[in-house]
């Protein structure tokens, strides 16, 4: 009988543990989005050329000025995620860490220049929790730190183990997204393609 309230107990603390942990990495990321197009609007505003006086070629020169990264907590991030369908803007970090995967999606492999960019994020519901219900030919939109956004479309929801690294890396796809099912022993994964 102890054992039992012992169990009862440790699953409601974990339970708890995990609301609080996803509000927080909710909060954490709005804020981190809201800097970021803060930042964003900013560079436009900065670059924008007089157009008549600007070649298009001088205002591909000023882009290069531009950090392909926005900094913000001794973290750098490439651009922002949206998903219209689950209410979802997240902002995701250039590099993966499990640290840093409590708070923010993060890039885990390729680019969008390579078009396959691969992005992982923890099963929280203010995250990609909820990726797994995302019918197909739902649109998910990647702005980068220029404010660049680049429009892809679902076509696929599969899950993968843990241990297959080189399909989900090397998938053909455009963009994907994964996260842990609940009990950590797959990887769901939302392939998607350009549009």
């Amino acid at each position: 009988m102890q054992r039992g309230a012992v169990c009862l107990a440790a699953a409601a603390a974990l339970f708890v543990y995990n609301i609080i942990s996803d509000s927080y990495a909710g909060s954490y990321s709005h804020r981190i989005v809201n800097e970021m197009t803060e930042y964003i609007s900013q560079q436009k505003t900065d670059r924008e050329p007089d157009s008549s006086s600007v070649s298009s070629s001088d205002n591909s020169q000023a882009r290069k000025g531009i950090s392909s990264v926005f900094s913000s907590d001794g973290c750098d991030y490439i651009g922002y995620l949206t998903i219209p369908s689950l209410e979802l803007e997240l902002p995701v970090a250039s590099s993966w860490s499990y640290d840093r995967l409590n708070l923010t999606p993060c890039r885990y492999s390729g680019s969008l220049v390579t078009r396959d960019l691969v992005i992982a994020g923890h099963n929280y519901d203010s995250h990609f929790g909820r990726i797994g219900s995302l019918p197909e030919g739902s649109e998910v939109i990647f702005t980068n730190v220029m404010g660049d956004s680049f429009h892809y479309v679902t076509v696929l929801t599969e899950s993968l183990y843990p241990d297959e690294t080189v399909r989900m890396t090397c998938s053909g796809y455009d963009l994907s997204l994964f996260t842990c099912n609940l009990m950590g022993t797959e990887r769901v994964t939302v392939r998607c393609r350009k549009r």
